[in-house]
């Protein structure tokens, strides 16, 4: 559940906001909700530990939480606070942090007040604490101390989904994105390793473009964890999606920083044969056919000529010199051949009952 506020810094916002959250998210423990209360309960594993550059091994989920009288949306430290005010909150947090870790099972049932007690703090400094630990706005959720490992969750939903959840309010738009993008990009550690492996193969290599597109497919396909429904799919032979609309690639970056294929080498052989000199060496794209046109299509513009023409697929210079010579040998009279060899936009021209 992802939800933007637009003016986190204004109070009155501010106020609704936590409002909001506790009407819909909560972090309080609730019997009655019986074993998908215990799936909401964080528990420290390998996946989850990180080292920090002092060496200390910290979760990369941020658990435990911290606990809270009631709901607060914090800002990090103003310019009104110095810099000694600054580190002193700095390490006040750090004190924090440790006694939040080292609470002992017995100390779990000790209401907020307690906690404060034992850290020989005020609510406020103990706000300002956290606050010195902030990059920007964040909502830090009411929660007790035996709740400081439990996942954000809504009542209704838990009870439907029966399964591990983690909502969170989100304040910045862009942190929104960055989540998103996190997961679009999640990296993969083994096709990583074997990707820059393949980069250095590369290097000491003399491969073209298009085996080297190749290899980085087959090494990413071929290593990269997927699905038990994307195995069966590929078994048998099933497309993963259908869709009714087809996408167009148009390269619009300057025409000499494009990357183009060379054709095929036996191409290349019959090419050199008929002119030693040609530089027709690229294999034709969309770009080249635009410039190319019919004058019929003069005021077409790139895009709707992508998007509304198809193009056959066109045979190699290789086989079309032995479809001519096989032709040739059958007797097909010149007129015979002009009407059998279709030009570059014939079949355009007759798909749109265009006149050539």
């Amino acid at each position: 559940m992802l939800l933007a506020v637009i003016d986190p810094s204004c109070e009155q916002s501010r106020k609704q906001c936590e409002e909001f959250v506790d009407k819909f998210i909560t972090c309080s423990k609730d019997e009655s909700l019986g074993t998908a209360m215990n799936r909401q309960f964080h528990k420290h594993q390998k996946t989850c530990q990180k080292k920090k550059k002092g060496g200390e091994d910290s979760c990369r989920f941020d658990f435990p939480r911290y606990p809270m009288r009631k709901t607060r949306i914090l800002s990090r430290l103003d310019s009104t606070f110095s810099r000694e005010d600054v580190k002193k909150y700095k390490a006040i947090h750090k004190q924090i942090v440790a006694a939040t870790k080292d609470i002992a099972s017995t100390d779990e049932n000790c209401s907020f007040g307690e906690y404060l007690g034992k850290l020989r703090l005020t609510e406020n400094d103990y706000i300002l604490a956290l606050r010195s630990n902030l990059r920007g706005h964040k909502v830090f959720y009411q929660r007790d101390l035996r709740e400081r490992f439990l996942n954000v969750y809504n009542r209704d939903i838990l009870s439907l989904w029966d399964a591990n959840m983690d909502l969170q309010f989100i304040l910045d738009p862009y942190a929104t994105i960055s989540y998103v993008n996190d997961y679009l990009t999640k990296s993969n550690v083994v096709a990583s390793r074997l990707l820059r492996s393949l980069q250095e193969k590369f290097k000491k290599g003399d491969l073209d473009l298009m085996n080297k597109i190749r290899q980085i497919v087959n090494t990413f396909i071929n290593n990269s964890d997927i699905t038990a429904q994307e195995v069966c799919l590929h078994l048998l032979g099933m497309a993963m999606h259908r869709s009714s609309v087809a996408q167009v690639f148009i390269n619009t970056s300057p025409f000499e920083k494009r990357v183009q294929l060379l054709k095929s080498e036996s191409d290349l052989e019959v090419l050199h044969d008929i002119d030693p000199d040609s530089q027709d060496i690229f294999v034709r794209n969309l770009s080249c056919r635009y410039i190319q046109r019919p004058g019929i299509l003069e005021s077409v513009c790139l895009s709707d000529f992508a998007a509304m023409y198809t193009f056959p697929k066109k045979k190699s210079e290789k086989k079309q010199n032995e479809d001519r010579n096989s032709e040739e040998e059958v007797g097909f009279s010149e007129n015979e051949e002009k009407k059998n060899t279709s030009t570059q936009y014939g079949d355009i021209a007759a798909q749109f009952n265009i006149e050539r």
